[in-house]
């Protein structure tokens, strides 16, 4: 594809991704019965805490308990409208309100988890529908970008399925069904965002404060992988130097990651301080980290997205976490 191909094709991605934050990446629409979002999900999230290794696994991080700033402050919410408009196809276009449910910064506390180091690949997931545990991807009702039009259609896409790229193309009912299989759970959106964060200051970026475009995936306005070197999905763990504090990869960019909370943009104001985790359903579910077809803005740590639980696409993805035997703050 001609450099002027790929930036039509960034600029497309970009406006679809960006615009309109109340609907990006998800559609309207009621959660599914059969995905079982309501019964069952405080189990779910509690029965992953009677996991027992007591040594760090292969492929895991360890995220300490302890306390953590979560969310945005005035200043935060300042450089998130400088990097939207750094980084943004239509820059004009930027808003406060696609930040303002960041707010506000609060001091949490977490018990000790340990996150996937990297988002859960096509190889992994395809052992667990091998196990008959998990439902294939959605490939015939995904939602995907054309990268030789620039255009958003229905349907599977050359280039998804290779066995070391995030798996996507799955609902949140899919993903929390691989978690539970692998011994796990999907992370809250607090302890994603630490995993992330890192324990102490406010960074607003996995890999420290300054923008680096190389340091990610996401949606270059200059066209896509004009800066970091792929014009769609990367194979997980492709850019070390956008690890957070703790050494996951990947929480900046790629693609969208489903968290265990049901979205609430107010949920911050009077959120818990320990271990909080938003259950009251509602029409969407929460991603973090942005994406490959996606702003910059979206890779900072505080940002919230949403999309509905029944949402397929091909830039969403997720990994899962596990609560060791002996958590506490």
């Amino acid at each position: 594809m001609d450099r002027t191909r790929i930036a039509i094709v960034a600029l497309a991605a970009a406006t679809l991704s960006c615009c309109d934050m109340p609907r990006r990446s998800g559609v309207e629409g009621r959660p599914s019965p059969a995905l079982g979002h309501q019964l069952g999900e405080r189990a779910a999230l509690a029965g992953a805490d009677i996991w027992r290794k007591a040594s760090r696994p292969e492929g895991l991080v360890r995220v300490p308990g302890g306390p953590f700033q979560r969310g945005s402050d005035e200043a935060a919410l300042e450089a998130a409208m400088d990097l939207c408009k750094l980084t943004y196809a239509r820059p004009r276009a930027c808003q406060e309100a696609w930040f303002e449910h960041e707010a506000p910064r609060r001091t949490l506390t977490l018990n000790t988890f340990f996150i996937d180091r990297h988002e859960v690949t096509q190889s992994e997931y395809a052992q667990c529908v091998e196990a008959g545990a998990c439902a294939p991807p959605a490939w015939e009702r995904c939602d995907v970008l054309d990268l030789s039009t620039g255009q958003r259609r229905t349907g599977p896409r050359e280039g998804l399925q290779a066995p070391n790229l995030p798996v996507v193309c799955v609902d949140w009912g899919q993903a929390r069904a691989f978690c539970a299989w692998a011994g796990g759970r999907l992370p809250t959106e607090a302890e994603w965002e630490k995993a992330a964060r890192g324990p102490e200051g406010a960074r607003e970026l996995p890999w420290g404060e300054a923008w680096d475009p190389a340091a990610l995936n996401w949606g270059e306005t200059g066209g896509l992988g004009a800066y970091d070197g792929h014009e769609g999905i990367a194979p997980v763990g492709a850019y070390p130097r956008g690890a957070s504090p703790y050494g996951a990869l990947d929480m900046g960019g790629n693609v969208w990651e489903w968290v265990a909370d049901w979205y609430d943009p107010d949920f911050y104001k009077d959120a818990p301080e320990l271990n909080p985790v938003n259950l009251k359903p509602s029409r969407h579910k929460g991603l973090r980290g942005g994406a490959w077809s996606f702003a910059g803005s979206g890779a900072r740590v505080a940002f919230r997205h949403l999309a509905a639980p029944d949402r397929v696409e091909d830039g969403v993805g997720f990994r899962c976490v596990r609560i060791p035997k002996e958590a506490s703050p």
